[in-house]
């Protein structure tokens, strides 16, 4: 990736983060207007939680995360994702966020 291309998505990033703060008053899951599709705002870090993962695409736009699935250990932040394609059992839990970068997925 270019310097430019580097700065094209800090860019991109900062827009979407701005949207996402207006469109999420406060910390919380919402669904959106395309089913099957939740948004994300938490201002901390949450103790480690068991779920059962649907098949999903977690785009981390600020804060980070780590999710246990089998033996393997996944984090994941900014600018990164994370694909599931079946039902899988995991642990997880948000390692980066506060009041002032919140975490936003």
């Amino acid at each position: 990736m270019t310097e430019n291309d580097r700065a094209c998505l800090a860019r991109a990033n900062n827009l979407l983060k701005e949207k996402l703060l207006r469109w999420l008053p406060e910390p919380g899951r919402y669904p959106t207007a395309i089913e099957g599709l939740m948004i994300s705002r938490r201002h901390d870090a949450k103790e480690l939680e068991n779920c059962i993962y649907k098949p999903l695409v977690a785009v981390v736009v600020q804060g980070s995360k780590r999710s246990v699935i089998g033996s393997e250990e996944y984090r994941y932040g900014e600018n990164s994702c994370l694909v599931i394609g079946v039902d899988i059992p995991s642990a997880n839990h948000v390692l980066a966020a506060s009041r002032s970068v919140r975490f936003l997925r």
